[in-house]
């Protein structure tokens, strides 16, 4: 007969109850609930950790062994690397973050698996050493077998899961503090992301362990999972968000509605001015509407400033840009059209039904405009040239230090500016591009 351990089983029998239907505890089951947070306090529901409802038992009278540490520390990296040696053999570079924290931290009672539920009990039966099993560790291991199930038939079980064909991408952003490298954050910005779009709206919670044991670490782990799941049908992606703390629009409501009249204007002048205001007026109705609504209580205000700009790219840069803003964008210098992706599977900011479109970077036009005059004084002439419009940017401070730290040098707005300059003479002009060499 083989060798049997002592066994501590953690939970309460609603606990299994719970584990065998894959649903969340609730007060029925005559546990006190408490919340935990995570990123859904509707998954997070724990009875107090006050009190050991945990069954003990021995299934012999037979001591246990003391593990043997071959070695006295390790390190997350190393724990990784020694679990999961594929995996690190063929894409690790660096570690951002870990659930052991700072990575340079020695690990202590901490042994490497590839399979952590699988290879302990076999440990534990082999080499005589007693076994702590959880709810949470049972149904993570359900949970990741049940994602190499879904990978290995994605095509066909695809209508259970998602509507869209091939792999989505799907973008989350960071607030500014927010840390982009942190893997608890990241699975639940994607967990939290992926319920929205989900056919199955439920199967989030399903999967996500929500027992008497759970541990933020168990819910990253849930969250993790999930996006393994479903990472035949989508592509992962995160970037830092930027935003605006505070707007302010300036001058009276009648100011912003005399702007509105006046580019009723540009429907005199062809297709193309029609086309732009198309795109312009919806945006200053808006500016006129805020007045009404300072508060943003109204939902279509909020969202319309929300998606004022948006950039395709890590930490608020990248190649392209999008947003409303874009309808300040319409002409190139030489007046020509600046056409922008506006097809709907790029997902363009829309209103009223009008695309606003996404834009190279490098596309952006000047926001100033220069005009040569010639003056002519005591029968001398000068060349010279005036630049004018929206060039560079004032700092401002808002002396408000519920907005920052200090309310000093906070706050941005446009600078209107203008130069008249003479000209350089086009023998000048040359020897400035080609400065002679002595």
């Amino acid at each position: 007969m083989g060798f049997r351990w002592p066994l501590v089983i953690v939970g309460l029998s609603a606990t299994f109850e719970a584990l065998r239907s894959g649903l969340p505890f609730t007060k029925a089951q005559g546990v006190s609930l408490v919340q935990t947070y995570f990123d859904d306090p509707s998954i997070c529901t724990n009875p107090s950790p006050n009190v050991d409802t945990s069954v003990t038992f021995n299934l012999v009278n037979h001591s246990a062994n003391p593990f043997w540490f071959q070695e006295t520390t390790t390190t997350a990296e190393a724990l990784l690397r020694n679990s999961a040696d594929d995996l690190y053999s063929n894409s690790f570079k660096r570690l951002f973050s870990s659930s052991f924290g700072d990575p340079n931290v020695p690990l202590i009672g901490v042994r490497p698996s590839s399979n952590g539920l699988v290879y302990t009990i076999l440990d534990a039966y082999s080499r005589h050493h007693a076994l702590v099993i959880r709810p949470d560790d049972i149904w993570l291991a359900i949970a990741t077998q049940f994602s190499f199930f879904v990978n290995g038939r994605a095509e066909e079980l695809r209508d259970l899961f998602v509507t869209h064909q091939g792999q989505e991408k799907m973008l989350v952003y960071f607030n500014p503090g927010q840390d982009l490298f942190s893997g608890a954050e990241l699975a639940a910005a994607f967990g939290q992301e992926l319920e929205k779009r989900l056919a199955d709206p439920t199967l989030r919670h399903w999967i996500m362990p929500s027992f008497s044991t759970t541990t933020d670490t168990d819910r990253v782990v849930g969250s993790a999972v999930l996006m393994g799941t479903m990472k035949k049908y989508y592509t992962y992606f995160a970037s830092m968000t930027c935003g605006i703390p505070r707007i302010t629009l300036e001058g009276t409501q009648a100011d912003w509605e005399d702007i509105l009249r006046r580019v009723d204007k540009l429907l005199e002048y062809g297709l193309e001015a029609k086309e732009w205001h198309m795109r312009l007026a919806p945006v200053l109705r808006r500016f006129v509407a805020t007045f009404d609504d300072p508060a943003l209580d109204r939902p279509e205000t909020r969202a319309f400033w929300e998606n004022m700009v948006q950039y395709d790219g890590t930490y608020c840069g990248g190649e392209y840009i999008s947003g409303w803003i874009t309808a300040f964008c319409q002409f190139d210098k030489e007046g020509s059209w600046i056409h922008g992706r506006v097809d709907p599977s790029d997902n363009p900011t829309m209103i009223d039904g009008i695309a606003y479109p996404i834009l190279d970077f490098s596309t952006i036009p000047p926001g100033y405009v220069s005009v040569n005059i010639s003056l002519e004084i005591d029968e001398t002439t000068y060349e010279a040239e005036l630049v004018a419009g929206l060039v560079g940017k004032r700092v401002l401070s808002s002396h408000d230090t519920t907005l920052s730290t200090h309310g000093e040098n906070d706050t941005l707005a446009p600078s209107a500016s203008w130069w008249l300059f003479e000209k350089l003479s086009e023998e000048e002009q040359t020897n400035r591009l080609s400065p002679a060499f002595d």
